[in-house]
């Protein structure tokens, strides 16, 4: 019996072996082990050729969604910060 067994990290064993049951539960006992880890950069694609990187790298933020910088608060004189902070000197 082969079984190829794909683990979530993106690798791929091929198994050869005999299937064991014991009760409810079922073992496989391999007799050989290969690594085929290099070969599911080929499935899928129609001249078998490698792909090159399919998914972005995920430790980049795409540029549409980098935060923007904050402007830079520039300088006020007082009597214009007053403006901003009392619109109207009428205080009756």
């Amino acid at each position: 019996m082969r079984a190829c067994i794909r683990f979530a990290m993106q690798k791929s064993l091929d198994v050869t072996g005999r299937p064991e049951r014991e009760g409810q539960v079922v073992h496989l006992i391999a007799d050989t082990i290969k690594d085929r880890s290099v070969d599911l950069s080929l499935l899928g694609h129609p001249n078998g050729n490698v792909l090159g990187q399919t998914t972005p790298k995920t430790d980049e933020v795409p540029a549409h969604m980098k935060p923007q910088p904050a402007p830079k608060p520039r300088a006020m004189h007082p009597r214009d910060q007053a403006k901003m902070l009392f619109p109207s000197r009428d205080f009756h």
